[in-house]
């Protein structure tokens, strides 16, 4: 294989892995492209330039058509977007361990239509005021053509890239696949990466984990009451449990919520490999859950070795 194929290979891997991380920051990006227009209209006009010259006719019907056009194509866009997040919920409710990738795509495919509706926004007003003035052709005037045009042409890219993101057919797998590859690079180094022969015993060690977490509550509340909503992980509301009860501190919680969504990125990711910080990390908190349902079971709640176990676990928070 040649240097130049696997440059071209690492690219692409990066554009695929990346490509949510561009749509999560869609908005600001959108809105910075805007101001550096608007600062840009403002300076043609205070040069004198005129980008658009037309008559007060072909003015009428640039902000007209602009504001219909645009007015069309995001009534279209928030449609396809409601009848989306409603299939693509449906279509991941049974899988728990999709549930936290699920959630990044809906969210950062709804940073990407905020900015949308603002842009469709300031073409709108640009459009209004400039017909409001149509009988005086002023400086103004052609700031507002400047800005209603350069702003229009944002707003059509802005509503086709987010087409290509709402259709594409891998962005669960794009977005699991950047959130392991987000822990890895967290919790590796070059001389330490991530190791296949650690999946293993990580999944056997994150299930006896997820076991007593789930048995520890219910000893708090009824069965029930850890199912959730359809789709949401029985694990989350029993961290809250745990956490409420006292059982764990808010620390304690997040770590595990994150090895959570560590092993469901493992699970469904292209690449299934644990690095041994993660390894190690739930074997010291599969190891201190486990002593405390052992001492519950055991009907040995409020003696030292209950108040012992719990500080070690509240430790590991701190330690990790």
């Amino acid at each position: 294989m040649s240097m130049t194929t696997i440059i071209i290979d690492k690219v692409k891997k990066n554009l695929a892995d990346t490509v949510f991380d561009i749509n999560a920051v869609v908005f600001c990006s959108t809105l910075g492209i805007a101001v550096l227009m608007t600062i840009a209209s403002v300076v043609i006009t205070k040069c004198g330039l005129v980008m658009f010259d037309v008559d007060q006719t072909q003015m009428s019907t640039l902000f007209t058509t602009t504001a219909q056009i645009v007015g069309g194509l995001y009534g279209l866009t928030l449609t396809a977007y409601v009848f989306f997040v409603d299939k693509f919920r449906d279509s991941t409710k049974d899988d728990e361990t999709l549930y936290d990738a699920t959630n990044a795509v809906l969210s950062n495919l709804f940073a990407g239509l905020i900015s949308i509706s603002i842009l469709c926004e300031v073409i709108i007003v640009t459009s209004l005021f400039g017909i409001a003035n149509l009988s005086r052709l002023s400086s103004v005037e052609y700031w507002l053509i400047n800005e209603n045009v350069l702003i229009f042409v944002l707003e059509i890219v802005a509503i086709l890239f987010f087409g290509v993101q709402l259709l594409d057919p891998k962005k669960l797998d794009k977005e699991l696949n950047r959130m392991k590859r987000a822990d890895d690079k967290k919790n590796s180094t070059q001389n330490a990466p991530a190791k296949k022969e650690n999946v293993a015993e990580f999944f056997e060690l994150y299930n006896k984990l997820e076991a007593d977490i789930l048995s520890i509550a219910q000893h708090y509340v009824p069965v029930d009451f850890l199912k959730g909503r359809a789709g949401k992980p029985g694990i989350i509301r029993g961290l809250q449990i745990l956490n409420e009860s006292q059982i764990i501190n808010n620390n304690v919680r997040v770590l595990i919520d994150d090895l959570r969504k560590y092993r469901n990125s493992v699970a469904h990711g292209l690449e299934c490999s644990v690095t041994d910080s993660r390894l190690e990390e739930v074997r010291n908190i599969e190891s201190a859950m486990g002593q405390i349902s052992l001492l519950l079971a055991e009907r040995k709640e409020n003696t030292e070795d209950w108040e012992n176990a719990i500080k070690r676990l509240y430790d590991l928070s701190s330690q990790l």
